[in-house]
């Protein structure tokens, strides 16, 4: 800033400098409003949800766990069923391992496999060949 060295000057400096005051109060309080409205409860849940349900990670790694788990699922009912033999439960649980593995690290290419083979089946029951 430039050096005051009459009194008009003073006012206009003073003026100036309440205004730039008013219009940072203004701003002020107006993220003061906008803040509180976002730590609403409600706005918090709904900003959460929108920004987990629009991240393709999070889409990803849901697609991921729900194939897994099914993998897991069909190999544990697959091969270790009620089976009382203990090599039969160790085979059984090292499937399921690799299994598990398996899917959690390709899950978009088994998933993939799994829509086509999933329209496939549906394709025929819609259009039986007739014989």
């Amino acid at each position: 800033m430039k050096k005051i060295t009459s009194t008009a000057e003073l006012k206009n400096a003073i003026l100036l400098l309440e205004e730039k005051k008013a219009l940072q109060g203004r701003l002020l309080k107006e993220q003061y409003h906008l803040a509180c409205e976002g730590l609403r409860p409600g706005n918090l849940a709904k900003n959460l949800f929108s920004r987990f349900s629009s991240s393709t990670d999070f889409k990803i790694g849901i697609t991921a766990a729900a194939v897994s788990l099914t993998a897991f699922y069909f190999a544990k009912r697959a091969i270790v069923r009620s089976t009382q033999h203990p090599f039969k439960r160790l085979f059984g649980s090292l499937l399921r391992a690799g299994v598990s593995n398996l899917v959690s690290r390709h899950p978009e290419e088994i998933r993939s496999i799994g829509q086509v083979v999933l329209h496939r089946l549906l394709n025929k029951r819609s259009n039986p060949e007739k014989a």
